[in-house]
């Protein structure tokens, strides 16, 4: 899916990830899953919206792309 992106989507994703990542290793409550949970739901198409399942799925695929995105992105 990554690389079906279109390159200015790709540096946005890899910029917006790599900003969520600072924020989580920040001392506030807004770690890894807090935030996943807070931005999935904005990178759901509105047929998705009301799929729980997706959801939660989808949760887990961003927290994992902001606590590993050095691995992912470089």
């Amino acid at each position: 899916y990554y690389n079906s992106l279109s390159i200015p989507n790709r540096d946005l994703l890899e910029s917006l990830v790599r900003f969520l990542h600072k924020v989580a290793k920040a001392k506030n409550k807004m770690n890894a899953t807090n935030l996943a949970l807070v931005f999935t739901p904005s990178l759901m198409s509105e047929e998705q919206a009301d799929n729980l399942p997706l959801h939660s799925k989808i949760v887990e695929v961003v927290k994992i792309l902001i606590t590993r995105w050095e691995d992912i992105f470089r």
